[in-house]
């Protein structure tokens, strides 16, 4: 009987209500009797494994994490496979001298910021994110490490694994982009502080068959876990498509297309003005300004107040002279023994003019807890000098805990603005991503009387390349994937792999990628391993020899496999190139 399986790439999505409500994975697992079966060691054809889901608690802990359900052959990790790799580092660079290089930004770590990448990337760091081992929150500047991972190569050079464990089953996962963020102070690592959070929008691009071009990708966030060697699931992926590559039409669809693509970007511009108007509705908290302890130098200076009575009988003239001895005494009491310094941004000061000359009167304005504007006065004369106190002992423990009153108050301000606008962005978001559903429903059904009145359809299995951008928020340092798990579409072989010369090739790692699929698979090598590949797309296997060389097996070679057969020999072409660099491995595996 012909094997009919039921592939969903794209489940209904959970709220993250649903998902806090089920946090407690392995207690909701132990309420769901479960029975998995092991295959025969030598079966005459791989066994089949069924999973029906009669429990909704299973149902919700499978989308829990990220997985689609499908009748279909589950295919079991090999145990010689899990042997070989736990023995290996879990991150494991093929050339360890090969690795992309990290971006760096400087962030005030009392204010965060945002910061923004060449390729359109964003990393948006909230204020006062960052502690250090101990818990104590860090102040001053930090330097955050950023790079992204974005096709095949990049992953298989970085050594990352892209396969996902769950259950006593592995699953492969194709990736929208991977990063990786962590930050330093003087050289030391720092951690993201308990319930601050890092919003990652990382540009990428994705493959998607144009029968599927109008429908939103779906892709879950995962992160992983060094110490448990695994991938976890984080939450659902919100993705927008920023460009995308044009399909082949015949006329009347390209009429079709072309009215689709307007509406949806008409929805988008809207969209994003009214993201915009949501933002700037609610002022943002002004952060303090952290006091320095000073010292005193040959610039810093003193307010000395004269005590000469000035009596005119000008009436004007007099209130003047009363408003100025008023300020006077203001200033007095407020900043009398108060040693100052002008600040290093001063335009208009002159240091030899601000000495020589006897000021009449004087007004400070101060900018924030650490900043002030003083004019001095002489007659029609003025100047304006950017100050600093130098906060000495006890004056400095005063500025420490002022400032330490305003910073509990400023995050207080700031989280309860940040609730707000996430609050109000989510239902804007919710709101257009229906109406941009209607559209892709329109779309299709227009699509769908072309086809059955007869029309040619040009574009079916053609593969167009979609730009996105995908925003998550980063709870931890370390490495985020942006993926989905994926169907195995397999022919199945038992593999032999020699060289040319029919040399083994025993006890390596080898990679194989198909060209609709953005991942990289690995086994090892041995005889009669398992060897799945995409039986409708271009496929490629390479390993790295013990010289360091790339052995490939190409994508013309595949299509050649028997699809019947059931052994096969891999005759893998050893490149004459020594590996240095990036380009020299892209250059042996582009296709």
């Amino acid at each position: 009987m012909e094997n009919k399986y039921n592939f969903n790439l794209n489940p209904p999505q959970l709220s993250d209500e649903d998902i806090a409500k089920h946090q407690d994975f392995e207690a909701l697992l132990a309420q769901v009797p479960v029975q998995v079966e092991t295959p025969p060691a030598t079966p005459a054809k791989p066994a089949r494994k069924y999973r029906l889901l009669y429990f909704a608690g299973a149902a919700a802990a499978a989308c829990l994490l990220g997985f689609f359900f499908y009748h279909t052959t589950v295919i079991a990790p090999q145990k010689a496979d899990q042997a070989y790799f736990a023995e290996k580092p879990f991150i494991d660079p093929p050339f360890k001298a090969i690795q992309a290089n990290y971006t760096e930004r400087k962030v005030n770590a009392n204010q965060g910021g945002i910061f923004e990448y060449e390729n359109g990337s964003k990393l948006i760091v909230p204020a006062a994110a960052f502690i250090d081992d101990q818990g104590n929150v860090i102040e001053g500047y930090v330097e955050i490490r950023y790079r992204e991972f974005h096709d095949f190569v990049d992953f298989f050079i970085s050594g990352i694994p892209m396969q996902y464990d769950s259950l006593g089953t592995t699953y492969q996962l194709e990736s929208a982009g991977m990063v990786e963020i962590y930050a330093e102070q003087d050289g030391k690592k720092v951690n993201v502080a308990p319930g601050k959070k890092i919003d990652v929008e990382l540009v990428s691009e994705i493959m998607v068959p144009s029968s599927d071009r109008a429908k939103m990708p779906k892709f879950n966030v995962y992160k992983l876990n060094t110490d448990k060697r695994n991938w976890v699931y984080n939450g659902r992926d919100n993705i927008e498509v920023l460009e995308e590559e044009k399909p082949k039409l015949n006329a009347e669809e390209e009429v079709v297309e072309i009215k689709f693509q307007e509406e949806i970007a008409d929805l988008r511009q809207q969209e994003q003005r009214k993201l915009k108007t949501i933002e700037s509705s609610l002022n943002r908290p002004v952060a303090p300004v952290r006091p320095v302890l000073g010292d005193e130098d040959e610039d810093s200076f003193e307010f000395k107040f004269s005590e000469e009575e000035i009596i005119d009988s000008d009436d004007e003239l007099q209130n003047n002279i009363n408003n100025t001895e008023q300020n006077i005494q203001k200033l007095r009491k407020i900043y009398e023994g108060t040693m100052w310094r002008p600040a290093p941004n001063n335009p208009e000061y002159n240091k030899e003019a601000a000495r020589n000359i006897t000021w009449e009167d004087a007004k400070i304005e101060r900018i924030n807890n650490r900043d002030y504007i003083l004019t001095l006065i002489s007659g029609n004369s003025s100047m304006k000098v950017n100050v600093n106190p130098i906060l000495l002992g006890k004056q400095y423990d005063r500025a420490i805990k002022e400032f330490n009153q305003q910073f509990a108050a400023y995050e207080t301000q700031l989280a309860e603005r940040e609730a707000q606008l996430a609050e109000q962005k989510a239902a804007l978001r919710k709101r257009y991503e229906a109406l941009r559903k209607i559209e892709e429903e329109k779309y299709e059904e227009k699509l769908k009387v072309l086809r059955d009145k007869g029309m040619d359809h040009v574009a079916t299995d053609e593969m167009i390349r979609k730009k996105i951008v995908n925003r998550f928020q980063a709870t931890t340092f370390g490495i985020w994937n942006c993926d989905r798990p994926i169907p195995p579409f397999l022919v199945r072989v038992n593999g032999e792999f020699k060289d040319a010369s029919q040399n083994e090739f025993n006890g390596n790692t080898a990679f194989l990628v198909n060209k609709n699929r953005n991942t990289v698979c690995r086994f090892h090598t041995r005889k009669g391993a398992k060897v799945n590949f995409n039986k409708d797309s271009d496929n490629m296997m390479w390993l790295v020899t013990p010289e360091n060389k790339l052995a490939l097996f190409p994508p013309e070679e595949f299509r050649q496999i028997n699809k019947q057969e059931k052994d096969f020999t891999f005759v893998m072409k050893v490149i004459d190139k020594k590996i240095e660099t990036e380009e020299d491995v892209r250059k042996i595996l582009e296709f």
